[in-house]
């Protein structure tokens, strides 16, 4: 897991989230590859034992007599794939989308800090060096 989160870096709850997705996914993908494996290499070896024949047909023949449960697995398989697939595109839109969302974020507080001056406006320069600006008016009496 630590080393998804350090290559994805999610930057919010929902891409934590998918992050754990992806390993639970993975894991479980790799896990049910192993069971296939296992259940073929397990059957070959108990029909080695109960017979004394040994070609490469009897492989053949486990595979086809298993052919249902094996099939099954990798049904299995390709949805936990593309339910992975599934998760990392939307970890790709959702970056995109929340890109678009910032990008509009700043375009408002450029446009809030950067309003047109209008034209009649005067802007008078404010000189503190200048004596008649910095005290105030003496009344005359």
């Amino acid at each position: 897991m630590a080393a998804v989160t350090d290559e994805v870096k999610p930057a919010d709850i929902l891409e934590t989230i998918w992050a754990r997705d992806f390993v639970d996914l993975q894991w479980n993908i790799n896990r049910f590859r192993r069971i296939k494996a296992d259940l073929i290499t397990h059957r070959h070896e108990r029909a080695r034992l109960l017979s004394t024949i040994n070609s490469n047909g009897e492989l053949a023949s486990i595979v086809a007599i298993n052919i249902n449960v094996i099939e099954r697995i990798d049904r299995m398989v390709m949805t936990m794939e593309a339910r992975r697939n599934a998760a990392y595109r939307e970890v790709e839109r959702h970056r995109i989308g929340l890109g678009e969302r910032v990008r509009r974020a700043v375009e408002q507080v450029e446009d809030a800090e950067f309003r047109e001056v209008d034209e009649t406006t005067t802007i008078v320069p404010h000189d503190t060096t200048d004596k008649g600006l910095a005290e105030p008016a003496q009344r005359t009496r």
